[in-house]
């Protein structure tokens, strides 16, 4: 990975090139209210070519 951005709402990779196959990418997230949250998908597409993407499942997220 080249850069990275956190954002209130989002994270962004950015990478000039990627290799077919699974990848794994790791953030810290601040919890700030007790709960359990829905995560929704992982959205992942390459920049200049619509064609290249990539779509995780979604999930929960138990704050306790």
């Amino acid at each position: 990975l080249t850069q990275s951005g956190l954002r209130d709402e989002w994270v962004l990779f950015f990478a000039d090139s990627i290799r077919p196959g699974l990848h794994e990418f790791t953030y810290l997230a601040r919890a700030t209210t007790l709960g359990i949250f829905e995560v929704p998908p992982t959205f992942a597409e390459a920049m200049y070519d619509p064609e290249v993407l990539a779509l995780s499942e979604s999930t929960s997220l138990t704050v306790r």
